[in-house]
């Protein structure tokens, strides 16, 4: 944001450096919110939002919490994954009231669609190519005969073996989609 900023400001070289260095070592309070905010995002511990709280409260319960121990967590990766899948992803509230406020916030919903459009082209390109797999088969035969020529399901071949990246959330979802 301190680059956006300085650059909105007509700044550029020396200045507009000393002004992003500025705006790290000296955060105005809305843009240590925002970075605030982001951490919460990454680490998938943001507030839920209505509807997720609403299934939380559905969920409550000894049984339930012991099946579904990280619902908040869960519904976060997918609240991530939907936010950044083209074209799903306009329908994702935040993607909604970023692109309205405009400005850098409308930036990051570009951002973020495009990091789910390049996910896509990419994982397509590799299973295409077969350096990566997704779901092998439903049908038994099919999946041991991958499997004695080494493939693994959601895996990517490394080298001369495959290395799965089903385990990478909230990534790994977008990735198998």
């Amino acid at each position: 944001q301190g680059w956006s900023r300085g650059i909105e400001a007509g700044k550029s070289g020396d200045e507009l450096s000393d002004f992003i260095a500025d705006m790290v070592h000296n955060p105005p309070p809305d843009i240590e919110a925002s970075a605030q905010q982001h951490a919460r995002e990454i680490t998938l511990t943001q507030r839920m939002g209505d509807q997720g709280r609403s299934w939380q409260s559905a969920l409550r319960g000894d049984l339930v919490r012991f099946v579904v121990p990280f619902f908040k967590i869960a519904n976060n990766s997918l609240v991530w994954v939907g936010e950044r899948t083209p074209l799903a992803g306009v329908y994702a509230k935040r993607n909604r009231d970023d692109w309205r406020a405009g400005g850098v916030r409308r930036k990051q919903v570009i951002a973020r669609q495009a990091l789910g459009l390049s996910a896509f082209a990419a994982m397509y390109t590799l299973v295409k190519t077969g350096t990566c797999t997704g779901q092998i088969s439903n049908n038994k035969k099919i999946r041991d005969i991958a499997a004695m020529n080494g493939k693994k399901p959601f895996s990517c071949r490394i080298g001369d073996k495959y290395v799965r990246y089903d385990h990478y959330e909230p990534i790994s979802t977008l990735l198998q989609l």
